[in-house]
């Protein structure tokens, strides 16, 4: 991926979803050539079948809540940090502030509506951040547009990968 990024960035501005295109390709080749069936190879099929939709919303089980509880502060410190981190980084090299009382209510307010979806705790992401910023996407539609190709991954195309090697 290191070798063909420098010939790409002559040919493509924006940087190519390399490590997408190698799932895609792999996944398609291991669905025509039957690797399951003719080679025994291990595929998410195997596992099970990937579901489709959004889980429905439930109340979180608050018997675990003593269990977990100490176990979820370092996980929120670390996010948190990450979050004000990548913030305060972008923030420094565009001109603006990132407010930590304003980033800790956002993140506890995700974490908190997510937790009724079964979701896995947020955060930031520095690389993705990264390779956003290094696109030329300065706005929020960048995330909306990401936020929207995974919700159909979701949605609809999970039971595509099921071909994909483990």
């Amino acid at each position: 991926d290191q070798a063909v990024a420098p010939k790409m960035k002559t040919i493509c501005r924006f940087p190519l979803p390399t490590q997408l295109v190698l799932v895609v390709i792999f996944t398609i080749m291991s669905g025509y050539l039957q690797l399951s069936e003719e080679y025994q190879v291990r595929t998410i099929q195997d596992i099970g079948d990937i579901p489709t939709g959004l889980p429905h919303p439930m109340l979180p089980n608050t018997e675990l809540l003593p269990l977990v509880f100490a176990d979820s502060i370092p996980v929120a410190i670390v996010a948190f940090v990450i979050g004000q981190g990548l913030g305060s980084l972008f923030g420094a090299k565009y001109g603006y502030t990132v407010p930590p009382n304003q980033e800790m209510i956002a993140q506890g307010a995700s974490n908190i509506l997510g937790s009724f979806f079964s979701c896995l705790p947020m955060s930031g992401s520095l690389s993705r951040s990264l390779v956003q910023e290094a696109s030329g996407c300065k706005t929020q539609l960048t995330s909306l547009i990401s936020a929207m190709l995974l919700l159909s991954v979701l949605l609809y195309l999970g039971p595509y990968f099921q071909p994909l090697p483990v």
